[in-house]
Parts: C-alpha cells; structure tokens; sequence
C-alpha cells in the first residue's frame, strides 16, 4: 500500500468510524491523562528549539484570533494583566527599554532591526559615546541615537551608543553632524 493509498484508507475508516473512535480516544486519554502529561511536558523540555518553531508558526497563522483572546483576557482580568505586565518589566528593565524605543522608532516611521542593548553595553565598553569617559557601575545611563530618530536616524545597533544621562539630557534631539560622530568601540 502506498502512502496516498493509506491516508485515503485511514480518512475513510475514520469517517465511517469517527464517533466511536472520539469516544475511545477521549476515554483513552481520561485512564492516562498523567502520564500524557508528563510525557508532553518532557518532550517541550527535551525540544525547545522544535517547540518555538511550532509556536511560532502557530502564531503567524493565527495571529488575529491569539490577539483578540489576549485583548479580552486583559479586559476581564485587568489587575492580574497590570501585575504580570509590572513583573514582568521588573524582571527585565533592558527588554522593557528596548521594547519601547522599537515602538517608538516605529510610530515615526523609521527603520528598526533587532537592538540588543546588552550588547551594545559590552560593545562600548561602558564609555559614554558622548564625553568618552567610563559609566560607574549603578550610575544611570541612556541608550543614543548616533542620527537621531527625528532627523530620520534608524533604530538599529549601530545607529545606538551607551551614554550618561546628563550627557544624552544635554545633547537631546539635535543630533551630531557625521564628522562629529565618534564610532562606538569595534565600529571603527
């Protein structure tokens, strides 16, 4: 029997038997439901990368439905949604940043591409881009625009520097002429 013959035996048998076998299957599952469990939970753990892809894909298919089900969960359950959101972006400040320096460089229409500000810290070594001098550890810094994003500049790692606060607060949106730019470490 051929793969074709096969599929076309098994779709038959299962219309003509599709109710017995949903009964079986569903009682089936009910006598093992532990077991099932925990053989499904192994398998994620055992597969991450084939799992991301499946979820992934899921995901591109169904993106409508998956959105509008998160938009009524939140409205029915607001402050677990404010909470886990809060946790969350505690949990990961830089993440949090990246996110919305992304929204904001596409609300004004700019390129974007994946920003990695970690890196971008261990790329520049922890010298502000602006003043060239070393960040100390716990000082507040700013993730720049070289270009910024009101005069066109894209978002993108090579376009972002690490600097100081007070630095990045003084030079605000007006940007640096490329003859004033000083490259980031590795960029040179």
């Amino acid at each position: 029997m051929t793969p074709e013959e096969k599929k076309a035996y098994d779709a038959k048998r299962y219309q003509s038997n599709r109710e017995a076998i949903l009964t079986h299957s569903a009682k089936y599952y009910q006598e093992h439901r532990e077991s099932k469990k925990a053989r499904t939970a192994q398998y994620r753990q055992d597969h991450p990368d084939q799992r991301k892809a499946i979820n992934a894909q899921y995901y591109q298919k169904n993106r409508e439905k998956i959105n509008a089900q998160h938009a009524k969960y939140r409205l029915e359950h607001p402050g677990e949604s404010r909470v886990r959101v809060r946790a969350w972006s505690l949990a990961n400040p830089l993440k949090r940043r990246e996110n919305r320096a992304k929204r904001e460089a596409l609300e004004k229409g700019t390129a974007t591409g994946l920003v990695d500000f970690a890196a971008i810290i261990e790329r520049d070594k922890g010298i502000c881009g602006l003043c060239g001098k070393r960040i100390r550890k716990g000082e507040k810094l700013h993730f720049d625009h070289i270009v910024p994003l009101s005069h066109g500049g894209p978002h993108v790692g090579h376009n972002i520097q690490v600097t100081h606060s007070r630095c990045n607060l003084q030079k605000g949106s007006r940007g640096k002429l490329p003859s004033q730019i000083r490259l980031p470490l590795g960029m040179e």
